[in-house]
């Protein structure tokens, strides 16, 4: 296999990066979600902030990862007449309603009456009352009031049928440049621009149509992350990139971890996310060299294909079922609380899978008895 070509391997450990990036996102970014007060400790600071915080913050970019990598695969199977958008989308909605018939339910039935364990209350007692619009709402994706990261998923849809109507034939007709040019000024304009008139009526008017918001302005720096993926996927450039810091021996372990911290500094330097515009597909070039480099590419693949599960599973760990957050949390080190997260996240992400493959093998057998 030729080194210099992007493979899926290099986007299953960049999910993998991914949903590890969320992790730490999500148990020391936000202090008012913690169980019981109970703030990660770290063995240091960077920029005189505890480490631990500093990686949260940066962890946000895993948003950006999950939408550059959707961008690349689908612009992928665009080019080669593979893309059959709506079997994605039934698969990503088979993957959410797996997770969801299982988790809250569980909710429910056993975390209905929990005690004020954190600052955010909402979290706490999420579960304690049921509401058969508000369940319809959720299982259809259209509302996230039983998991707040499950928002992903809305958005994420809508910007592949946007793909499957105009996507694929505008950026097919451009040149790279000329792709991330109106990448640019449409993360310009809806970003920097549109805010600098919130107090007209035309705009507070806007900002309330539920189309307008779904479809063009919410998670605008994000849906630019998913056209810039597919920019790059359609001239290669993440391959010629590759290819050429190689022949440079710009690709080594040293300069992968420079590359890499530098990059985290620069994020957290700047307001904004815009800049994994640009930041996200360098981590992706250095991040999967290193992984590799370092021998643990296998581990990180594995975690990658369980990524969505992850995502859809983690925070009912860390956030809305008391007694295991409680038990996430004991460690009280960072490294401690977000590897026992990563485990039991990964460990319940397989198990999720597995019942599912007994349960549809256990169907096969039972229904051809029952022909007639």
């Amino acid at each position: 296999m030729d080194k210099h070509i992007f493979t899926k391997e290099d986007t299953h450990i960049m999910k993998g990066i991914a949903i590890a990036l969320m992790l730490i996102h999500h148990i020391a970014r936000f202090n008012n979600r913690i169980v019981d007060n109970i703030i990660p400790i770290s063995l240091t600071k960077i920029n005189d902030i505890d480490m631990a915080y500093y990686l949260g913050i940066y962890g946000k970019t895993c948003v950006s990862i999950f939408y550059l990598c959707g961008g690349i695969g689908i612009y992928k199977a665009f080019q080669k007449g593979k893309l059959d958008i709506f079997n994605r989308i039934f698969k990503l909605y088979l993957s959410y309603w797996k997770v969801f018939i299982i988790f809250v339910p569980i909710g429910f039935l056993f975390f209905n009456n929990q005690p004020d364990y954190c600052e955010s209350t909402g979290i706490c007692h999420r579960y304690e009352n049921f509401d058969i619009i508000e369940l319809i709402s959720n299982f259809i994706g259209l509302s996230n009031s039983y998991n707040s990261e499950w928002y992903f998923l809305k958005y994420y849809v809508v910007i592949l049928l946007i793909f499957w109507m105009i996507g694929g034939g505008v950026l097919k007709r451009h040149s790279f440049t000329q792709n991330v040019f109106w990448i640019i000024i449409y993360d310009i304009i809806l970003e920097a621009v549109f805010p600098t008139f919130s107090e007209t009526i035309l705009f507070k008017n806007l900002q309330k149509n539920y189309l307008f918001s779904l479809l063009i302005y919410h998670q605008v720096p994000y849906v630019a992350c998913f056209w810039m993926g597919c920019a790059l996927a359609k001239d290669d450039i993440l391959e010629k990139l590759r290819f050429e810091l190689q022949k440079k021996k710009l690709l080594n372990t040293v300069v992968d971890i420079v590359v890499i911290f530098c990059l985290i500094v620069i994020s957290n330097s700047i307001t904004g996310v815009s800049m994994d515009l640009f930041s996200v597909p360098i981590l992706v070039i250095f991040a999967t060299d290193l992984v590799r480099r370092i021998k643990i590419s296998k581990l990180i693949i594995k975690i990658g294909q369980k990524s969505t599960n992850m995502w859809l599973i983690h925070t009912f760990f860390c956030y809305y079922y008391y007694p295991v957050a409680q038990l996430i949390y004991k460690p009280q080190y960072a490294i401690l609380i977000w590897l026992l997260l990563m485990v039991l996240t990964y460990i319940a992400s397989v198990l999720v899978d597995i019942l599912y493959v007994k349960a549809g093998y256990i169907i096969k057998k039972i229904l051809p008895k029952n022909k007639i």
